[in-house]
Formats: structure tokens, C-alpha cells, sequence
């Protein structure tokens, strides 16, 4: 059977599209409704830190994050601030409890309201952040702006491969936790091909270019 030049090009660039949709997922266990974020307490100011061996050895390009929810039939999508950067805390051990963990590299990513998408809290980064694995773990901010959620409760569970610290706000602003190996169930979106499409990349250029030497 004989390839067709425009046919291996399509598929190429099909393949291209697909690079841009990974993600890298940390699934928590024994998942239940996270607070602080809620309109009556979830102002105080939220840090988790996430395992950097999860996106694998080399800088990755992330473009936002989903968040599980608790009750998306009550979200009210809020108003958030997101930075992510790099941190020197594993994700074994418990982070400062006073908040101040945030490194040289630090950015905000997003800034403003979230819609629910599909029982999660989707936040697509107005600023992509790349993060290099072999520099440390990655450490993501999280602000709630104002009491104006409704709803906002995250899922989250146990995973030995995040560790949080929140400060919670009102009436409970002088409590501050800090929890190790529990977090949020998290996404991350990211725009690096996964390694099996890099193959059939390699594969498809190698398939032009027997096409080319044929003509």
C-alpha cells in the first residue's frame, strides 16, 4: 500500500494537536470534601506542594489546573489568585506553618473567577509556568480573593505525594494546619508531548521523508 504525501502530513498534524492535551493527575484516596475554601472562613490563604517526579525528568510547560469538587451542583465560582513556583519541600514533609514557603522562581498563573467543568474547578493559566522536575518539587498558591463561594468545598484525600498548609479566616483566623501526605485531588494540564507521541512523530517524519525521496 502506497502512503499518500497529504495523508502523512494530516496525520501529523493530528498528532501535534494530541501533544497539547496531556495532563499529569495526583489522585488522593479515601477522598472527602475539603474546606477552607467556602464563603465563610476560606480567605486565610491555602499552599500545597506537589511531588516533582510525577511530571517526569525534563521542564514541562504547565497551562492550568482542575480542581475535584465536593458540591459542583452549589459552585459559585469564586474569585481566585494561583501562583505556582518551585519549592525545596518534599512532599513527605510538613511545610512551614506560617505560610512563607514560596521561592525565587514564584509567578501568578491566574487571576479571576472559576466556572464549574464537569464537577471540577477549572482554571486555565492566563500565565503558562514552566516547571523543571529536576529542580525540586512544584509548590502552588492559592488565594481565595473574596467570601464569594458558595459551594467551593474541594475533594481531597491521602497521597504520599502532596503536603499541605492552610490558614483559615473569620472567625477561625488563628487556626493554621498543616498536613502532610493529604491534599487536594489535582490536574494539571500541560503542553509537553507524552514520550509515545515523540515515536510516532519520529515515525511520521521518517515516513516523509521516504515519501519526498521517492518523488
Amino acid at each position: 500500500m502506497r502512503l499518500n504525501f497529504s495523508i502523512v502530513v494530516v496525520l501529523l498534524f493530528g498528532l501535534c494537536l494530541t501533544a497539547t492535551g496531556a495532563s499529569v493527575t495526583f489522585k488522593a484516596t479515601g477522598m472527602g470534601n475539603a474546606w477552607p475554601f467556602d464563603e465563610a472562613y476560606g480567605t486565610g490563604g491555602y499552599q500545597q506542594v506537589y511531588s516533582g517526579s510525577k511530571f517526569g525528568t525534563t521542564p514541562v510547560t504547565l497551562t492550568g489546573v482542575t480542581f475535584g469538587l465536593a458540591f459542583p451542583q452549589y459552585y459559585e465560582g469564586g474569585g481566585w489568585t494561583l501562583a505556582i513556583g518551585l519549592s525545596s519541600h518534599n512532599p513527605g514533609v510538613p511545610l512551614n506553618n506560617n505560610l512563607n514557603n514560596l521561592g525565587p522562581d514564584f509567578g501568578q498563573v491566574y487571576s479571576g473567577t472559576s466556572a464549574p467543568d464537569n464537577g471540577q474547578a477549572s482554571f486555565i493559566f492566563q500565565t503558562p509556568y514552566t516547571f523543571n522536575p529536576a529542580g525540586g518539587d512544584l509548590l502552588m498558591n492559592i488565594t481565595m480573593v473574596a467570601n464569594d463561594c458558595g459551594g467551593c468545598a474541594m475533594t481531597a484525600g491521602y497521597s504520599t505525594d502532596i503536603s499541605r498548609i492552610f490558614k483559615w479566616s473569620g472567625a477561625y483566623a488563628d487556626h493554621i494546619q498543616a498536613e502532610s501526605g493529604y491534599g487536594l485531588n489535582t490536574t494539571f494540564q500541560t503542553a509537553t508531548p507524552e514520550p509515545s507521541t515523540y515515536g510516532m512523530m519520529g515515525l511520521g517524519l521518517a515516513a516523509l521523508g521516504l515519501l519526498r525521496r521517492r518523488k
